[in-house]
């Protein structure tokens, strides 16, 4: 085996390994947007079922009475 028959070899690992990575991590990209998207989501409904009881819990502002003495 030459040298330069070598450095093709290598060279087609390379591409084959840069691949394979390349394809994982596009992967890893779709299933990290999708939990985040899932993820807000659920933030949002949780957000909007516990807001209206939150509201309800609230001080109410102090009015003055209209009692005449």
């Amino acid at each position: 085996m030459t040298e330069t028959s070598a450095k093709i070899i290598d060279f087609r690992a390379y591409r084959a390994s840069r691949l394979a990575r390349s394809e994982r991590l596009r992967d890893d990209i779709y299933s990290t947007a999708t939990f985040a998207a899932l993820t807000a989501a659920c933030h949002l409904w949780t957000f909007l079922a516990c807001h209206p009881f939150a509201l309800l819990g609230a001080q109410a502002p102090k009015q003055e009475s209209n009692e005449y003495p």
